[in-house]
């Protein structure tokens, strides 16, 4: 019978009835040794396996060495968890430790294709500024799951140009999409309630979200695989209230939090107005689809700017007013104009359709509607590199 607890890494299908043993397992999965023999050198990922071996050993007499280098406390934790340790250099130094545990696990075709440190960049660099999804701090310096981590390096190969990379990355797209589909959609993280925006939900959700975006780079041809992936994400995310920012407030004081989650539910609206593109495209005899209402969205623009400066404006951010009071409005006035600034400020793609949104009229129909909805979609696309005979354009 599966224990409670789940490995989160790709392909070990272990578990355990304890969170411990799970801790001590998942350790095994990567490279990090930090308890080292000061008699041989001999390097291990638990103490008690140091212990052990010297026990066993007849040359190696000196005490266990457990000191752990700069990293390990921070390794030794899990990334839903962490608790506060010495310096702040010690956990990004044990975040880039554990991503690379999770680059080289992702095989040698994989890794042969670029470095762990190019995939990041071009992630941050191309994929980041259309989808901005995660805090690029918090991801670079702490610890964070390994199914983010995964989905993070796969986009990034999306942003490399060439065919080998192209097709690897499809590859791994459709892995990721059975994963997430297998793991977070259906099972979901037994140690975790999914029925709040809590910090500790929140790089689960993004994980949901990101292959659902990587599809959109894929279009028509990959589109059916997952309308059903989108769809049941819309429900968890909806019941867990991230599109309430009095829930949102409710759950997390961190204004960094807050702000992810901001991101994260604006975001999941934008990736269904590139679906429903792709639906009318695919399936122009049916209606368009109609199961997210841009009126779910009760929560503010995220700012732009820095973690500090998100801290600075928090009480202004508090009294600003929701993306969906554009549509309680009914017309455009002054407070409409200032949001759809701030949107476009913030997402030029997400305020354009905003903007096409608010200014509908009574006899327009939805299909009109979409139709000038549509040049603001697929910018994302605009100077990435397709490979030949695969276009991702609806």
């Amino acid at each position: 019978m599966p224990g409670q607890f789940t490995c989160r890494y790709t392909d070990c299908l272990r578990s355990y009835n304890r969170k411990e043993h799970l801790v001590r397992h998942e350790k095994s999965h990567g490279q990090l040794r930090p308890f080292r023999c000061q008699s041989c050198g001999a390097d291990f990922y638990r103490s008690d396996l140091l212990k052990r071996h010297i026990r066993l050993s007849s040359k190696c007499k000196a005490a266990p060495n457990e000191e752990q280098h700069p990293s390990a406390r921070a390794a030794n934790l899990e990334p839903d968890s962490l608790q506060p340790i010495d310096t702040l250099d010690s956990v990004a130094t044990a975040a880039s430790v554990l991503r690379n545990d999770i680059y080289e696990g992702l095989g040698p075709s994989f890794t042969a294709i670029a470095s762990r440190e190019e995939l990041e960049r071009l992630y941050f660099c191309h994929f980041h500024p259309h989808w901005p999804i995660l805090d690029e701090d918090s991801f670079m310096n702490v610890p964070q799951i390994p199914e983010l981590v995964a989905a993070v390096l796969i986009a990034g190969l999306w942003m490399v140009p060439t065919l080998s990379a192209r097709l690897e990355a499809k590859g791994r797209h459709d892995i990721l999409m059975q994963e997430v589909t297998r793991r977070l959609l259906n099972e979901q993280p037994r140690n975790l309630v999914w029925t709040r925006p809590s910090a500790e939900c929140l790089p689960y959700f993004q994980t949901l979200l990101i292959p659902l975006i990587i599809s959109t780079y894929r279009g028509v041809e990959h589109f059916p695989n997952t309308i059903m992936s989108h769809r049941h994400c819309s429900d968890i995310l909806q019941q867990a209230g991230i599109y309430q920012q009095r829930r949102i407030d409710e759950s997390s004081s961190d204004p960094a939090v807050r702000q992810q989650y901001q991101r994260l539910a604006l975001l999941h609206f934008k990736v269904f107005m590139h679906y429903n593109s792709l639906f009318r495209t695919r399936f122009p005899q049916f209606k368009s689809l109609d199961w997210f209402k841009p009126g779910l969205l009760q929560v503010r623009v995220p700012l732009v700017g820095t973690k500090k400066e998100a801290a600075d404006d928090l009480r202004s951010d508090l009294d600003s007013s929701l993306v969906s009071d554009l549509l309680d409005s009914g017309c455009i006035n002054k407070l409409s104009q200032a949001t759809i600034a701030a949107l476009i400020v913030w997402d030029f793609s997400l305020g354009m359709i905003f903007a096409c949104i608010i200014t509908q009229k009574k006899d327009e129909d939805r299909n009109s509607l979409l139709q000038r909805i549509e040049p603001n979609l697929f910018l994302h696309l605009t100077g990435w590199e397709a490979d030949p005979g695969d276009s991702p354009t609806p």
